[in-house]
């Protein structure tokens, strides 16, 4: 965790300081990387990125630090750098910038781990291109837009604009047509569900979501979950929230539910509030009564 006290932040783990330097002007983004302690920390009018305590990046830091996950046990982030009066965006990754570091990107939206390489939407001279590592995916005169980006079964999955056509690509290759979804307000929150591309739209005035090709039920989701290779969904409707699983609803409902997660294939937990208290509920899809009989 994140301890601040004289206007001075340092990161515990297991009861102890992390390594020197122990403290700094800020810290957030606390992320486990390949089982070591990673975070930002502002210091020295710069950001910095640390794994364990050890900077991975520049000594002088930089502008701004965004986007930090775990790539195959490495650290991989975003970052800002000002040069000659102009800025531009570049991913770091294990302490390395992927690309032109004299020019980098106008704008770097996602970072994603597909095997090990650094899956991105980055924004240049007017076009959005999906890469991987430093090697473009799909259309190398790149799209209008690039809504969301996903590991999907191990491929490179992401929802983009042509001229005139949103599609979900794979690998680069146009398999979905979600236009008219687009169209009704959007596509976005794209997840892999069992090695399936699921995703939210817009349907009818109601958010839905799109699943293994089609929509499914229920409307109005706040979150989609891979639970056991189902496709989980938070839903909100005027009483209360419920909890689906690949279009059927469940018994399982509460007047705010935060949280839903697998804890094995046949188990999951929920966190909800349960008469003004905040509860954690576990539950098993072998239970006969998880599903309301007809």
């Amino acid at each position: 965790f994140i301890a601040k006290e004289e206007g001075k932040c340092c990161v515990v783990y297991d009861g102890k300081n992390i390594e020197e330097p122990k403290e700094y002007d800020d810290a957030q983004f606390l992320t486990d990387i390949g089982g070591r302690v990673g975070f930002f920390a502002y210091q020295n009018l710069g950001w910095f990125a640390f794994v364990d305590g050890r900077n991975i990046g520049v000594q002088e830091g930089y502008d701004v630090i965004e986007n930090f996950i775990d790539v195959g046990g490495k650290p991989a982030y975003t970052a800002q750098i000002v040069h000659q009066d102009d800025f531009f965006k570049v991913i770091v990754k294990d302490g390395f910038i992927l690309g032109d570091e004299k020019e980098g990107y106008n704008d770097i939206s996602l970072l994603v781990d597909i095997g090990g390489k650094v899956g991105s939407a980055v924004k240049k001279e007017g076009k959005w291109f999906v890469l991987l590592d430093e090697e473009i995916i799909g259309s190398e005169e790149g799209y209008n837009m690039v809504f969301t980006l996903a590991n999907i079964g191990g491929k490179i999955g992401y929802v983009a604009k042509t001229k005139e056509k949103v599609f979900f690509f794979l690998n680069g290759d146009p398999l979905i047509d979600l236009t008219e979804y687009y169209k009704e307000g959007g596509v976005d929150f794209l997840k892999d569900i069992g090695g399936k591309m699921a995703c939210k739209i817009n349907k009818g005035a109601a958010t839905r979501a799109f699943y293994n090709g089609e929509v499914v039920e229920p409307r109005g989701l706040f979150d989609i979950v891979d639970v056991g290779g189902r496709m989980g969904v938070i839903a909100v409707t005027s009483l209360h929230n419920w909890i689906w699983f690949d279009g059927r609803c469940t018994s399982i409902h509460f007047s705010k539910i935060y949280v839903l997660r697998a804890l094995d294939h046949d188990r999951f937990y929920v966190i909800a509030e349960e008469q003004g208290d905040v509860v954690k509920r576990v539950y098993s899809f072998s239970d006969p009564n998880l599903f309301p009989s007809a």
